[in-house]
């Protein structure tokens, strides 16, 4: 199943197209408030707060979706967006547990509420969050890794200490990836990869391990 995302501008609806390698947005032509409550949801929220559409007009593909099944991935077909506007989506900070075996969607939290919880950037984009559980090694999911297979390490980074994607502190750079041998893009199972720094965090009040006991 391809990743599902929100863009932090606007809140753009983001699913990843593995047969093109591009996160692609939603028409908002035949979507409805009922696709909006089913979204949140399958990525562990309660419920939607806001859907609102957002214009672009120099998109030259993108998802459209006839009918809900039983996941927001199942559902879509890859078309053009003649209204060329697209689903932005905001969902309750209430969570639930996720219907999916995936760790895709998220809230904004306060500086220093998660201390062990890092970004990984590609170049300059945030891919996917990750959690600190040594000064020099973090845990995230495989899936992250396959979204940008074509890759090199040299561009990865891990920044720590903010939930600020606005205002980065400086990067840390990668030395290793390790993805469960186990695991494929065709399922869910096993999503797990661990990352080496190529030199330990100094840890703070903003970074710090996660506790594992």
């Amino acid at each position: 199943c391809p990743a599902v995302r929100f863009d932090w501008d606007k809140s753009l609806l983001k699913v990843y197209s593995g047969s093109s390698h591009q996160w692609l947005p939603i028409c908002s032509d035949s979507w409805n408030n009922s696709y909006s409550e089913k979204t949140c949801q399958q990525l562990g929220f309660v419920s939607a707060y806001r859907t609102t559409e957002v214009a672009h007009r120099n998109l030259a593909s993108s998802f459209s979706i006839s009918k809900y099944n039983s996941t927001l991935q199942e559902s879509l077909y890859r078309s053009e967006c003649p209204s060329q506007r697209y689903v932005s989506l905001q969902c309750s900070h209430c969570g639930l547990r996720a219907m999916t075996g995936r760790i895709v969607g998220g809230a904004l939290a306060p500086e220093s509420k998660w201390p062990w919880q890092v970004s990984l950037h590609y170049g300059t984009t945030h891919i996917c969050g990750g959690t600190l559980i040594d000064a020099q090694w973090v845990l995230t999911a495989a899936h992250c890794f396959f979204v940008t297979r074509e890759k090199v390490l040299e561009g990865w980074k891990v920044y720590a200490g903010t939930s600020n994607l606005l205002r980065l502190p400086e990067a840390a750079s990668i030395s290793q990836i390790i993805i469960n041998g186990n695991y494929t893009d065709e399922e869910d199972d096993y999503d797990i990869a661990l990352m080496r720094l190529s030199k330990p965090l100094t840890l703070s009040g903003e970074s710090q391990p996660r506790p594992l006991s």
